[in-house]
């Protein structure tokens, strides 16, 4: 059995919450809307089964923040291969394509229209957080 398919994403039936069987454990995120942060371990499996996440619900709207560029790139190129579409997702870092830094910096609200907004931490610090939050 391949790792990802160890890994899996059930979402709760009647809720925004979602339960993830990790390769080491398992979590359970309530139904409530707000920010969690999921720790498993290295190796736990916490990228494939985000990325799982992602893909189910990425009609409802994803924030994703990491704290490394490479991470960052790394779940982008995961939604690529998963089937998500670029123009569906926007990825802001500072080494981000001046194009898409453009964008984002003369219209932020830009960002409310797409599927999956990828960043890295210190956006939450140095940017609008406004628009984040309103995601």
């Amino acid at each position: 059995m391949a790792q990802n398919q160890k890994i899996t994403v059930t979402t709760h039936p009647t809720g925004a919450g979602f339960d993830i069987q990790f390769l080491n454990g398992s979590i359970s995120v309530p139904d409530a809307y707000g920010g969690y942060a999921l720790s498993c371990g290295c190796g736990g499996g916490k990228t494939t089964g985000l990325t799982q996440f992602i893909v189910l619900k990425q009609d409802e709207g994803i924030l994703y923040c990491v704290d490394t560029k490479s991470e960052l790139e790394k779940m982008y190129q995961a939604l690529l291969n998963n089937g998500i579409q670029s123009d569906d997702m926007i990825m802001i870092h500072q080494d981000a394509a001046k194009d898409i830094l453009s964008l984002y910096y003369s219209s932020p609200e830009k960002i409310l229209s797409k599927k999956v907004v990828l960043i890295t931490h210190c956006r939450l610090f140095a940017d609008l957080i406004n628009y984040f939050i309103l995601y």
